[in-house]
């Protein structure tokens, strides 16, 4: 039995080759009693449950059929998409968790998170966040017509590729306020996205002050040219890419 990882497929009609890596990906490497992890910007936008395309239900559609091998699916909200909620777990056969959420791999305690909100050097985004975020504004969003959702959802889409390029350096995690958190909490690991910059980051003084032997701050890769995924199994973690084919 394993337990897979992925964040970051910002999955949308305009990139056919990433929806068939993931469908791939799901029938070659997610096996019966398997555990996986979806952790923020699934998709490229969300604008409210009610308003899933056609291409939007294929994939709930698809994630739902992991249910009949007994493989459980658990879906945490980005930045793009933290709009899903109980049709999306009711088609799709998912789990919601907040972010962050502590979960125990074996003798392992580990925290999982998005990871956007580790991004406190963007103090803009913070107050964005927050405020996005609150319950009474998304009640209030997804009242508003169908029509001006859309219309964000399309603005959302084409400015997105620009914030990420032109911000590189503010959007990515604070790591002090990171390693704060795993000393509040007393977790030796922490496993994360949205950074869209994937790789293992050794914490000896975090280890020191746990008494443990290893801390480490693992962060996914998001899907473009290559798809990424993290693998726990016999109590060790693997960080795997892989082409995506055009």
């Amino acid at each position: 039995m394993t337990t897979l990882f992925i964040s970051d497929l910002h999955l949308h009609e305009g990139r056919p080759d990433l929806t068939r890596a993931f469908f791939r990906f799901l029938d070659e490497k997610v096996h019966a009693n398997d555990t996986l992890y979806i952790l923020g910007d699934f998709f490229e936008v969300s604008i409210g449950d009610d308003l899933f395309t056609d291409y939007q239900l294929e994939i709930c559609e698809k994630l739902s059929t992991l249910n009949d091998k007994d493989i459980t699916t658990y879906v945490m909200h980005g930045n793009r998409d933290f709009l899903l909620g109980k049709r999306f777990c009711k088609l799709s056969n998912t789990q919601l968790l907040p972010d962050p959420t502590p979960v125990q791999f074996g003798l392992t305690q580990t925290l999982l998170s998005h990871g956007d909100l580790w991004c406190t050097s963007d103090e803009k985004y913070q107050k964005y966040r927050r405020f996005v975020r609150n319950p009474i504004a998304q009640w209030i969003f997804l009242r508003l017509p169908k029509s001006f959702r859309e219309g964000v959802g399309v603005k959302l889409r084409s400015n997105s590729k620009g914030r990420e390029i032109q911000d590189y350096s503010i959007l990515d995690v604070t790591p002090e306020t990171i390693e704060q958190e795993m000393l509040d909490r007393n977790i030796p690991i922490v496993i994360h996205g949205h950074t869209h910059r994937p790789a293992r980051h050794p914490l000896p003084e975090v280890a020191m002050a746990l008494h443990t032997t290893n801390a480490e701050r693992i962060v996914l890769g998001d899907w473009d040219k290559k798809g990424w995924y993290l693998s726990f199994e016999n109590g060790s973690f693997d960080l795997i890419d892989f082409d995506i084919e055009p």
